[in-house]
């Protein structure tokens, strides 16, 4: 996998890229971040990136893979946050029935619209079609121990569409896609 260092790397309108889940979470649901203490200096410099690429016109894609792990990831650990404000050990099912659910599920929604789908209509991003039909099932089953399985199926996007993805989960390291990761990772 060719790795390219963020910082470095100079978007123009003939890029395209795909932003991996936990880039599209730091920009989309900051408390997620505090909850998880994931946040740190490789996620805002992917977020600066994000803004640089926005301003360059450069072709940005959301699988739609990615909008279901950010709204789940987000969910879940909400519940998370439920069960230790609550002394709690509630089943993410049961979650789904409580008042705080439902009230996370609108902010959820009002992230879609407010962030994503907005940027869409502006033609800053676009939202793809997982093209799952065209992915090599048999051989992403495979490849299960080095990766998982909605990892795969990003990668076989990148690879299909020409994009860069932009990403600091080491996970996508090991890939054997022939797909041009943008990291902050890289040493300088």
């Amino acid at each position: 996998m060719p790795l390219s260092q963020l910082e470095k790397f100079i978007p123009s309108k003939q890029h395209k890229f795909v932003f991996d889940t936990n880039i599209w979470i730091s920009a989309c649901w900051p408390q997620y971040d505090c909850a998880t203490k994931d946040i740190d200096n490789k996620y805002k410099k992917c977020l600066a990136f994000l803004n640089k690429c926005v301003s360059s016109n450069s072709k940005i894609f959301i699988p739609f893979v990615v909008l279901s792990e950010i709204f789940n990831r987000i969910a879940r650990e909400e519940c998370k946050q439920y069960n230790k404000r609550n002394k709690g050990n509630i089943s993410f099912k049961q979650y789904r029935k409580t008042d705080e659910y439902k009230e996370i599920a609108k902010q959820i929604k009002g992230v879609f619209s407010s962030q994503i789908k907005k940027f869409a209509d502006l033609n800053k991003i676009e939202l793809i079609d997982d093209d799952f039909m065209t992915f090599p099932l048999e051989n992403a089953i495979s490849k299960l121990q080095k990766m998982d399985f909605n990892d795969l199926l990003i990668l076989h996007l990148c690879k299909k569409t020409g994009a860069f993805l932009v990403t600091n989960d080491s996970d996508f390291f090991s890939g054997e896609e022939d797909v041009n990761i943008v990291t902050s990772l890289i040493n300088k």
